[in-house]
Parts: structure tokens; C-alpha cells; sequence
């Protein structure tokens, strides 16, 4: 059976850790009071009606959540200018998502160079993101100038504030020599540092050491060590990963009804080549009784998930329904 095993690249989604409202923002309070009359008018819903009162009166944590109202609401001005007022009265989330704004032009002009000076202003407020999207930005050279050892000095900044997939940037970096000398062994130390974080991406990327023995000797009980603890922390490589090696039975014994499961949880993480594998089990009942039903279920979803293999499993499938209804 095919390996296909995905290496996650810093070039990848900005966007991979969902905002933490109560992560690092401040909650002082300041006397800022808004009269905008306009603001005041609109139809508001409850949350909405509640957050402003604390805002008028100066919350700094309800203008940061008002923005992200209304964000969620798109509309994009408001967002801005509570986002701006939480920012600038030291609530490093909202300076992350006033970043964030300017980076993909919502709600004002798109400014890769402003979004850049909010990142770094959310990183001073204590906002692990922010730093790892400033690290970013120098990473590609997106407003700035293209700088990986600064890019890893941000990412360093993001670690020490939480930040576990700044963690797994730092290991890849180190894997690979990018503004860096290379170095296997604190690529392993950043990668411990990121599943400490809860990133699954760094459990990934321990286990793939031990299977290709970078820098360690091959050990595929520890490679299926990391690559299971790294499907709980919600990575799907590291469960197709897991799934494959029961298949194949490397590092535990032969299991094709287990192998089954980590490929169920690796195509709910989003793995289309999961997905292609069960569509395939299920067809010829590996691991599980035949079944066409769920062989076509899983194949479209691999195709919905990119995997382009899927198309010839999928046309098999309903080759074999057609000549079932035709008693062939």
C-alpha cells in the first residue's frame, strides 16, 4: 500500500491556531468612552448590546471580543476601530487581529507593512501569535525584508509565550538549516517543546525522526509512540501515519481492524489519503466485512479532500454496483 507521508511547510496556512481570547490579554481597565452616535443606533443583538457598555466604560477585554463580533457579523469597520481601541489600550489579541485585518485588506486597505507593526505590538503585549505571525512575515519576506534568523528569533519570542506551533516552525528550521546551522537534536528539543503546547504537528515530526532515524537510531515503537500521541493532539498526518504502520505492521503487530481506526480519525482531521484507504478496506474487506456503501462514502470523501486517486476507486465501485443491479 502506498506511503504518502505529509511534511507540514512553514509556508503553509497563517492562520493554524484558532485566537485564545483569555490567553494573554490584559484585563486592565482605562477610561475610554465612545459617543458614536452611529455605532449606538444599530440594531444590536444582546452580546452585542452588553459588550459595548463594558467597552463604553473602558473594559479593554470587551472591546477586543466587540471586534470580534463584529468580524463574525463582516462588518469589517466596526470591527476595525474596536479592534484599534483595544490595541492600542493593551490587548495584544486585538493588535494581532487589527494585523490580521490589514495583512488580507479587511475593513481598511491592504498593508502587509502596518499589519507587521501590529504583530510586533501584539508580540510586546504578550500575545504568542502575534510574535509567530511576525516571525512569519520575516520567514517569507512579507513586509519586510526576508529573514529567517529574525523569523526564528520571533518564533523563539512566540515558544516562550505559549505558542506550541511556533515551537514545531523552530524544529522544521532546525531540521532543515534555515537560519540556522542544522541541527537534529534541537530540531527534537523544539518539537518537545511544541507537543508540551499541545501541538500535534511536533508529535509528527518526532515520530517521522524515528522512523527515518535522523540523527537517532530507528525505533518504530517510538515512532508509533509519537505518532499516536500526536493523532490525539488532533494531527492528522501523525494518524495516518499510525494507521499505516498497523497495516503494514511496523513497530506493532499486524492489525488491519485497528489500522482501520487511526484512518477514520485521520480523515476526520482532513487526510484525504485516509480516506482513500478505508474506501479501498471496504471494498475488498480489509479489516472490515465488505461493504460498496461505505467503500463509495469514503471514496468521495477522499476526492472532497483533494486525494485525485480516489477517482479510479470511486469509478471501480460503481462499476461493481452496476453490474450487481444487473445480476452480473
Amino acid at each position: 500500500m502506498k506511503r504518502n507521508v505529509l511534511i507540514i511547510m512553514l509556508l503553509g496556512s497563517f492562520l493554524m491556531v484558532p485566537i485564545n481570547s483569555d490567553a494573554h490579554s490584559p484585563k486592565n481597565r482605562v477610561n475610554v468612552m465612545t459617543n458614536d452616535a452611529s455605532l449606538k443606533s444599530m440594531p444590536v443583538n444582546k452580546e452585542i448590546e452588553e459588550l459595548l457598555k463594558k467597552a463604553e466604560q473602558g473594559d479593554v477585554e470587551s472591546m477586543y471580543k466587540l471586534g470580534k463580533c463584529y468580524d463574525k457579523e463582516k462588518n469589517y469597520a466596526e470591527a476595525i476601530k474596536w479592534y484599534r481601541k483595544g490595541a492600542e489600550n493593551g490587548n495584544g489579541a486585538a493588535a494581532y487581529e487589527l494585523g490580521v485585518s490589514y495583512d488580507y485588506g479587511c475593513g481598511v486597505e491592504k498593508n502587509n507593512e502596518e499589519a507587521n507593526k501590529w504583530y510586533r505590538k501584539g508580540a510586546e503585549l504578550g500575545y504568542g501569535v502575534a510574535a509567530r505571525r511576525l516571525g512569519q512575515s520575516y520567514y517569507v519576506g512579507i513586509g519586510v525584508e526576508k529573514n529567517p534568523a529574525e523569523a526564528n528569533k520571533w518564533y523563539r519570542k512566540a515558544v516562550e509565550l505559549g505558542d506550541g506551533v511556533a515551537a514545531t516552525y523552530l524544529g522544521n528550521n532546525y531540521d532543515r538549516g534555515i537560519g540556522v546551522e542544522r541541527n537534529y537534536e534541537e530540531a527534537r528539543v523544539w518539537y518537545r517543546k511544541a507537543v508540551e503546547l499541545g501541538d500535534g504537528a511536533g508529535a509528527y515530526f518526532l515520530g517521522y525522526h524515528y522512523q527515518k532515524g535522523f540523527g537517532v537510531e530507528k525505533n518504530p515503537a517510538e515512532e508509533n509512540k509519537w505518532y499516536r500521541k500526536g493523532a490525539e493532539l488532533g494531527n492528522g498526518s501523525s494518524a495516518l501515519s499510525l494507521g499505516l504502520n498497523y497495516y503494514n505492521g511496523i513497530g506493532v503487530e499486524k492489525n488491519p481492524a485497528e489500522a482501520n481506526k487511526w484512518y477514520r480519525k485521520a480523515a476526520e482531521l482532513g487526510e484525504g489519503e485516509a480516506a482513500y484507504f478505508l474506501g479501498i478496506n471496504h471494498y475488498e474487506g480489509n479489516g472490515v466485512e465488505k461493504n460498496l456503501s461505505e467503500a463509495k462514502k469514503w471514496a468521495k470523501k477522499a476526492l472532497e479532500l483533494g486525494y485525485s486517486d480516489a477517482a479510479e476507486l470511486l469509478s471501480a465501485i460503481e462499476k461493481r454496483e452496476t453490474m450487481s443491479r444487473l445480476g452480473i
